[in-house]
């Protein structure tokens, strides 16, 4: 089944903007999108949860936050502020795995090469569902 933009679309819309009573249609929805394995009985929980998670992003796009300066992280303040130095940690190749390791973890593998799911429609170009 593909899910094209006007629905990607329509699904954000409602899950973000419009501070929806989620269904267990809507969880089911989610949860096939991310590639997620739930239960029946998990279902009412997430959707709990995933409506406080929402409902709290939804009071968020109703501030204010005219005259409020951008952060670049937390602790600093705006953009142009160095007080706090960007520290990141040296890009330096460590151990791996042999390749042999690799395929033997991978689901059907052949090697030299993964087999991955298919994430585009071959019809129409376009990011499928599962």
């Amino acid at each position: 089944m593909g899910f094209d933009g006007d629905s990607a679309f329509l699904l954000y819309y409602t899950l973000c903007m419009a501070q929806p009573d989620l269904t267990s249609a809507d969880i089911r929805t989610i949860a096939r999108l991310s590639r997620l394995a739930i239960e029946e009985t998990e279902i009412e929980g997430y959707q709990a949860e995933l409506g406080a998670v929402l409902g709290f992003v939804h009071r968020l796009g109703e501030l204010d936050l005219a005259g409020v300066e951008p952060l670049t992280h937390i602790g600093g303040g705006g953009e142009r502020d160095s007080s706090i130095p960007n520290r990141l940690a040296a890009d330096e190749p460590g151990p791996v795995l042999a390749n042999d390791t690799v395929m033997g973890l991978a689901p059907g593998a052949k090697p030299p090469f993964f087999r991955v799911p298919k994430v585009l429609n071959e019809d129409k170009g376009e990011s499928g569902g599962a």
